[in-house]
C-alpha cells in the first residue's frame, strides 16, 4: 500500500490563533472612579449601556468577561426590582451588534453594596470589536432609574441610553454611573481561541463565533448547513445543500451568501480550503472551485465519502470512506488520494474520519467480525494499530505524537474521548460527539449542542443543532 503525505484535518469547529501573552487590563471596570452612594438617576431613562470601543476594549484583550454588577444604594432604597443585562458585539450601536449573552438579574433592594451576577458562559474579549453592556428595567421597585456618570469618560463616548426611538450618547452633569463590568485574566494559560461552529435551526443555517451568532443563512428552498471552514482573513466558508421533495442541490456559501449551486441531485457533506480554492464533497463525488473533480466508482459498487482533506503544500486532496459492494451493501472501509484508490480493507469496516502526522495517515472507523460484533478501529496507513470490541469510532486528531479519538462504547452506551488508547473524557448520554480538534489550548469537542472544552462546557449556541460527523449506534449499511 501507498504511504500518504501531509494534509490538513477538516473539522466542522475550526479554532483560530491565540492572543498575545502580555498581560491585559483586568478586573472591574467602571467609567467612574468614586465609589457609588447615590444610585439615583436624573434622567428618564430605564435602559442603558456601557461601550466599549476598540480602541478601549483593546486593553482588555485575552481576558474574559464573567460578571457584572449594579450598585444597590442604602439612603435612599432606589434601585431593586427585575433587571436585564445583554452583551452585544460589533455594531455603531447596540441594536446593530450580535447578541453574544443576556440574562436577569434580581436585584435586592437597600443593600448599599454591589449586587454581583455571574455569567454561566463567560464571553471572550478579542479587542478588535465594540463591546456594549446593556442593562434594562423590567420591574423595578422605585420609580428611580439608574444612574449615570458625567465627571469621568471626558471622551464622552462610553455612556449611551435608548430614548424609546434609539440610541444617544448621554453626558450628564451630575448622578453617578452604577454597574460595572468585570474583565477576568488568570494569566497566559488561558488565552482565548476563536472556536466556530456551525449548525441549523429546522431549515436556517447558522455559524457562531465563540458563542455569537455570526450568520443565519436561508434560502428559498430549506436548505442544511453541513460544515465551515475559516479562512486566514476571518472568511467563513459552508458546505451543504438546498432541497424539497424532489430534489437535492449542493450548495457554498461565503460567509452568508451562496457563492455556488451544483447541478440537481447533488449534495456537499464536508468542505476544505487550500489557500484561495475551496474544496467539497458529498456522495462519491468531490468539487473545486465549482468544477467537478473526482468521481469515484469501484466496479459496480457504490462509494461514500466520509471525511475530506487537503495537503496545502502539495495540493493532494485525500477522502476516507467506505466502498459499498453491488449486492451486499455492506461497507469495505476505503481510503483515496486525489482519484485513486489508496487502499481497502477485506472486511466489513468503515472509515470515519482521517488525520496526518505528517508521514503516517491515521483513520478512526470499525470494522465487524462474526457478522456482528462491532470493533473500533484506529489505522497507521493500511494496518490496524488499535481496536476495541464492542465500540465504534467516529472522529480523530493527531497532537505532539498522541492520537485522540472520539466513539462510543456499545456496553455501556456511554460516548467517549480517548487519548493514546487511554479514556480522557465522557458523556454518560448518548449523544454522540460530532467533532474533535485538538492543540495547544486543549481538547475541543461537541455534540449535538454544546461545545466542550477540557471536559468543560465552554458554550450552547441557543437554536442550533451543531453539524459534524457522528454515529452512536448502527453503521452498517448506513451510508
Amino acid at each position: 500500500m501507498k504511504k500518504t503525505i501531509s494534509f490538513l484535518t477538516l473539522l466542522m469547529m475550526c479554532i483560530g490563533a491565540a492572543f498575545a501573552q502580555s498581560e491585559p487590563m483586568h478586573g472591574w471596570h467602571t467609567y467612574c472612579a468614586s465609589e457609588f452612594n447615590q444610585a439615583i438617576s436624573y434622567g428618564t431613562h430605564t435602559t442603558v449601556a456601557v461601550c466599549y470601543p476598540p480602541e478601549m476594549a483593546s486593553n482588555f484583550a485575552g481576558t474574559q468577561i464573567t460578571k457584572v454588577a449594579m450598585f444597590s444604594d442604602g439612603p435612599t432604597n432606589s434601585i431593586g426590582g427585575i433587571y436585564t443585562c445583554s452583551i452585544y458585539l460589533g455594531g455603531e450601536t447596540p441594536s446593530e451588534g450580535l447578541i453574544a449573552y443576556t440574562m436577569s438579574c434580581d436585584v435586592p433592594q437597600g443593600l448599599n453594596d454591589w449586587a454581583e451576577f455571574d455569567l454561566s458562559t463567560p464571553i471572550w474579549v478579542t479587542g478588535d470589536e465594540t463591546i456594549w453592556i446593556v442593562w434594562q428595567a423590567e420591574q423595578p421597585l422605585s420609580p428611580w432609574h439608574m444612574g449615570v456618570c458625567g465627571d469621568i469618560d471626558p471622551s464622552g463616548n462610553g455612556i449611551w441610553a435608548w430614548n424609546g426611538t434609539q440610541w444617544d450618547q448621554i453626558w450628564f452633569s451630575t448622578g453617578d454611573w452604577m454597574v460595572k463590568t468585570y474583565f477576568n485574566w488568570d494569566g497566559p494559560q488561558s488565552q482565548a481561541q476563536d472556536v466556530y461552529v456551525s449548525g441549523n435551526h429546522f431549515t436556517t443555517g447558522k455559524v457562531y463565533k465563540n458563542n455569537t451568532l455570526l450568520y443565519s443563512i436561508t434560502d428559498s428552498l430549506d436548505l442544511q448547513l453541513k460544515g465551515i471552514k475559516v479562512a486566514e482573513d476571518g472568511t467563513v466558508y459552508g458546505a451543504g445543500y438546498a432541497y424539497n421533495s424532489s430534489d437535492n442541490r449542493g450548495r457554498v456559501w461565503m460567509n452568508d451568501s451562496c457563492i455556488f449551486t451544483a447541478d440537481t441531485n447533488t449534495f456537499f457533506d464536508h468542505i476544505a480550503l487550500n489557500g484561495n480554492n475551496w474544496i467539497v464533497a458529498g456522495g462519491n463525488n468531490v468539487w473545486q472551485n465549482g468544477e467537478l473533480l473526482y468521481s469515484y466508482g469501484h466496479e459496480d459498487d457504490d462509494c461514500h465519502i466520509h471525511s475530506l482533506a487537503v495537503d496545502t503544500t502539495t495540493g493532494d486532496i485525500y477522502t476516507g470512506g467506505a466502498i459499498y459492494l453491488s449486492g451486499e451493501y455492506l461497507a469495505y472501509a476505503s481510503v483515496w488520494k486525489n482519484d485513486s484508490l489508496l487502499w481497502m480493507e477485506d472486511t466489513v469496516s468503515s472509515v470515519e474520519n482521517i488525520c496526518i502526522d505528517g508521514e503516517n495517515l491515521y483513520a478512526a472507523g470499525f470494522k465487524v467480525a462474526n457478522d456482528s460484533l462491532s470493533y473500533g478501529v484506529i489505522w497507521q496507513n493500511d494496518s490496524i494499530i488499535y481496536q476495541m470490541e464492542n465500540a465504534n469510532f467516529v472522529n480523530i486528531a493527531e497532537f505532539e505524537g498522541s492520537l485522540y479519538w472520539t466513539g462510543i462504547s456499545l456496553t455501556d452506551t456511554v460516548v467517549y474521548i480517548w487519548q493514546d488508547g487511554e479514556v480522557i473524557y465522557a458523556l454518560p448520554e448518548l449523544s454522540g460527539i460530532s467533532n474533535l480538534v485538538v492543540n495547544e489550548s486543549g481538547v475541543y469537542y461537541t455534540d449535538a449542542q454544546t461545545v466542550y472544552k477540557d471536559g468543560e462546557v465552554l458554550f450552547q449556541p441557543e437554536e442550533c443543532i451543531i453539524t459534524g460527523r457522528w454515529r452512536p449506534t448502527t453503521l452498517i449499511g448506513a451510508p
